[in-house]
Parts: C-alpha cells; sequence; structure tokens
C-alpha cells in the first residue's frame, strides 16, 4: 500500500521544509528570500510551496541541504510519494 506525504495538496509551509532537511527555521527562510524554492503558493497566511518546487530544490540546489541531517522517510516520500516498508529490517539496524 502506498503512503502519500500528507503536504503534497496542501503545499510545504517553513515548518514542513524545517522537518524534511533537518534545518533551523532561519535556514529555510533564508532560502526563501534568496528565492531558491521558486514562487510560492499563496494558499493562506503562511508562505507554501508545491511538492514541485521542492523536489526542484532537492535536484538543483543539492548544496544547500545536507542528506545526513533529512527526514529519510519525508524525503523518500516527498520524491517517490510512498513511505519505505520497514517490514523485514532488522530490529535496531539503520
Amino acid at each position: 500500500m502506498r503512503v502519500r506525504e500528507s503536504n503534497s495538496k496542501s503545499g510545504y509551509t517553513v515548518y514542513h521544509l524545517r522537518r524534511l532537511f533537518g534545518e533551523r527555521a532561519k535556514t529555510v527562510r533564508g532560502w526563501i528570500d534568496r528565492g531558491l524554492l521558486g514562487k510560492p503558493m499563496l494558499r493562506s497566511r503562511e508562505v507554501r510551496f508545491s511538492r514541485r518546487a521542492v523536489v526542484r530544490f532537492i535536484r538543483d540546489r543539492a548544496g544547500e541541504y545536507s542528506l545526513a541531517r533529512v527526514d529519510r522517510q519525508r524525503f523518500l516520500a516527498l520524491l517517490y510519494g510512498w513511505f519505505p516498508s520497514l517490514k523485514g529490517r532488522a530490529r535496531g539496524a539503520s
């Protein structure tokens, strides 16, 4: 069964991006101020970015974030639309 990232329709806020990339809110706001995430969607008072914009940022701006800090499951869900199955993994294995 595929599980979709819950933010894919409503957009990604600073909070969601901070959790996804393992960065401080100040860092994410810096990316926004520099235009690295493209033009935001206007859905509410909060700035939100589409899945497409975030995937483009991941692809084109790999030097801006560290793969060691990303939330692996959220990252894969965003890129591939699913959460990897943890069945069959040995307990405590990374």
